[in-house]
């Protein structure tokens, strides 16, 4: 029961408002118009696990090729792009304490990235230098 009421509850607030597109004005033309992204929404069903908790009003998700910070309660976001060459994130986790975040994305050499989801600075790349392993399916905090 509480799965289907977060997934409802993530639903409602994960949805942009509604636009009407009379009011959308294209930017041909414009040589230094700059794109911002105001909302990422949407999930990677190919990447495990979907979505993590970071506490009760803050999630964390992979959309495209970027980690998104879901701050519900305030309607923010924060994003990690992913490592420019790689090819995708496959897997991800949060260590026990909450305050690291490693990313695992495919590449030539697999790679795995360890961030502080305080800061969002990149504390370690770890690769797959041993193997010619090109990705990695899971991956855990001791």
């Amino acid at each position: 029961m509480k799965t289907k009421t977060l997934r409802t509850t993530l639903a409602r607030t994960l949805a942009p408002p509604p636009r009407q597109l009379d009011s959308f004005q294209p930017f041909l033309g414009k040589p230094n118009a700059l794109i911002f992204s105001r909302f990422l929404i949407g999930l990677k069903p190919d990447v495990k696990p979907g979505i993590i908790a970071l506490d009760e009003n803050t999630f964390i998700f992979v959309c495209g090729n970027n980690i998104v910070i879901q701050n519900i309660r305030i309607k923010t976001q924060k994003y990690i792009p992913g490592i420019e060459g790689a090819s995708g994130i496959t897997f991800f986790c949060l260590s026990p304490c909450k305050r690291y975040l490693a990313v695992c994305e495919k590449a030539a050499q697999a790679l795995c990235v360890i961030y502080d989801v305080n800061t969002l600075k990149r504390k370690r790349i770890l690769t797959s230098s041993e193997s010619n392993a090109t990705s990695f399916v899971s991956v855990s905090f001791a």
